[in-house]
Formats: C-alpha cells, sequence, structure tokens
C-alpha cells in the first residue's frame, strides 16, 4: 500500500519544500487525474480528509447497514466526512461535537443524533442513552487521547475503535479485551481515482436535479 510506503514523502512536510507553488513538477504516478466537472476546491480535499476516512468507513472498518457509528470531533474537516459517509453506508450515525453551533449542520449532513459535550466532559452516558444502553458498534475517532476514556466508555462490547485523527502528542495506557481498535491510514491512488470518478457522478446527479427542477418551475 502506498500509505505505508518507508519512502514516502508529502509536499510541505519532511524537507519538500513547494506545497503552495503555482507549479509542482512530480512523477506522473504521483498525480491523480481531476475530471473537469470536479473543482479545484473539491479536488483539494479528495486525497486527505475524504479520503482517510473512505478508507476507514469502506476498507477498513466495512461498516454494515444498521450498525450504530459514533464519529467524534464529528464538526471538524475529517469529522463532518465521517459523518456523512457513515450514513452512506447504512449505519446509524451519533455525532460528538464540542461546538453546539454545529448540531444543525452535521443533522443536515446525515446524523441522525448530535452528542454535545464540554471539552473534557464524558459523553458516554449520552451515547448509551442514545443506543438503548449498549453503546456504538463502531467508534470513528477523529480526536484521539483528549476523549479517550469517554469514548472506551461508549464503545459497545466487542466494539470496533477505528483510529483517524490525533489532535494532540499525548500517550494513553489502558488495558481491555473487548475492543479491536484498527488504524486507518490515507487513500492510495486507486481510491483517489474512485473518489474522483465519483465526485464526477455526484455532480452529474445534482446537475440533472437542477435541470428537471427548472423544468418543472417553467410549467
Amino acid at each position: 500500500m502506498e500509505p505505508l510506503c518507508p519512502e514516502r514523502r508529502f509536499l510541505g512536510e519532511q524537507g519538500m519544500a513547494g506545497g503552495y507553488a503555482d507549479y509542482v513538477a512530480v512523477e506522473e504516478d504521483n498525480a491523480a487525474l481531476v475530471p473537469d466537472s470536479v473543482s479545484d476546491e473539491q479536488a483539494s480535499i479528495a486525497a486527505c480528509a475524504i479520503g482517510t476516512v473512505l478508507n476507514a468507513v469502506r476498507d477498513v472498518d466495512k461498516v454494515a447497514i444498521g450498525e450504530r457509528v459514533l464519529v467524534t470531533g464529528a464538526g471538524g474537516g475529517l469529522g463532518v466526512h465521517a459523518v456523512q459517509m457513515a450514513r452512506l453506508a447504512g449505519a446509524y450515525v451519533i455525532a460528538q461535537t464540542t461546538a453546539a453551533d454545529k448540531a444543525p449542520l452535521l443533522a443536515s449532513l446525515g446524523a441522525h443524533d448530535v452528542v454535545v459535550s464540554t471539552r473534557g466532559e464524558d459523553f458516554s452516558a449520552k451515547v448509551r442513552e442514545r443506543t438503548a444502553g449498549e453503546g456504538a458498534d463502531v467508534l470513528l475517532d477523529n480526536v484521539g487521547t483528549p476523549l479517550f476514556s469517554a469514548m472506551r466508555r461508549s464503545l459497545g462490547v466487542n466494539g470496533r475503535w477505528i483510529l483517524i485523527g490525533q489532535v494532540t502528542g499525548d500517550r494513553e495506557g489502558f488495558g481491555f479485551s473487548d475492543t479491536r481498535i484498527i488504524d486507518s491510514l490515507a487513500s492510495n491512488q486507486e481510491e483517489q481515482d474512485h473518489e474522483q470518478e465519483k465526485a464526477t457522478t455526484e455532480i452529474d446527479r445534482e446537475v440533472q436535479g437542477a435541470s428537471r427542477a427548472g423544468g418543472d418551475e417553467g410549467r
């Protein structure tokens, strides 16, 4: 897998300058073709924010229809896409955020429930209340150690903990046997091509819908 390549390097990181340049020269296999119907703004987040979450939901965890998925840090760049991906996979989505003003947005993106908590608060009781006391089947963790205890208590028996983001460099010790913890990596070339193709399909669908609506209004 490309994200596991020991020689991987990123523009703007690891001594590679040029992330803000107008033009950058890279080898062909390090670039992804962007369809004309996908904007530069959309393409810029396909590999990281969208690709990482797509990899977590579809390939790493294989979220199934009807599973209860808790998304932490749901109001962030990874979280908003995790909510949408989990909903598209057919899951019952619980979004956790510390920003109360983002609750309506998260609901509009597909969250069935939004848990608003203060920073450092143990929100596990709220999650269990929304899952009939059983806890979440899947945790899409976009925050890491700051929410460790609350996330652990929010998971049900044999729950799957998918590590996506880590906002601090802190470490946390733990010991339990009824939870599976899995790390999700960034997307590879094949996945990026699929993301661009899917984006083109969605845009075409929106355009066709808008055209039909316009035609109906004309009548």
